[in-house]
């Protein structure tokens, strides 16, 4: 696992990630992912 996070330039933990999603998505796990939620219900309206 270090060896192929050093050839990707990338963390450990990354590499720990895609595997899973590998294992429990097969190929689409695998897909870039938006990092924006879907929703943002904290969020303050704006004044109308």
């Amino acid at each position: 696992m270090a060896e192929t996070a050093q050839r990707w330039h990338t963390s450990r933990n990354l590499v720990r990630k895609w595997i899973r999603r590998f294992e429990e998505e097969g190929l689409a796990g695998l897909q870039n992912r938006p990092r924006r939620p879907h929703s943002s219900p904290a969020r303050t309206l704006p004044d109308i």
